[in-house]
């Protein structure tokens, strides 16, 4: 038997880039960031070049440049960028 996996549209954020340097750049990245992620659901922190994302499901490590998703039923996860750039296709980019 051969399936076909139905498609959904989805949410996504892209982690910002960590500034080793100076923290506060990339908390005002994030600052821009987390009031459009479902807070109810995840919530963001980041040290020296990683993030650590906690969902429902647990925390999950994150790097920048990485996505956070958010499906049909609110259920949020990470996707790391090169698994997110080559499964899925961005179809309107509010994130200007």
């Amino acid at each position: 038997m051969r399936v076909y996996e139905k498609t959904v549209e989805l949410n996504a954020w892209q982690l910002p880039d960590i500034d080793d340097n100076d923290f506060d750049v990339t908390l005002n990245k994030l600052a821009k960031l987390l009031p459009l992620v479902p807070y109810s659901r995840v919530r963001v922190l980041f040290t020296i070049n990683r993030y650590v994302v906690t969902t429902l499901q647990g925390a999950t490590l994150a790097r920048s440049g990485d996505y956070i998703v958010q499906g049909s039923n609110d259920d949020v996860w990470v996707i790391h960028r090169e698994i997110f750039e080559d499964t899925y296709e961005v179809i309107d980019d509010d994130s200007n």
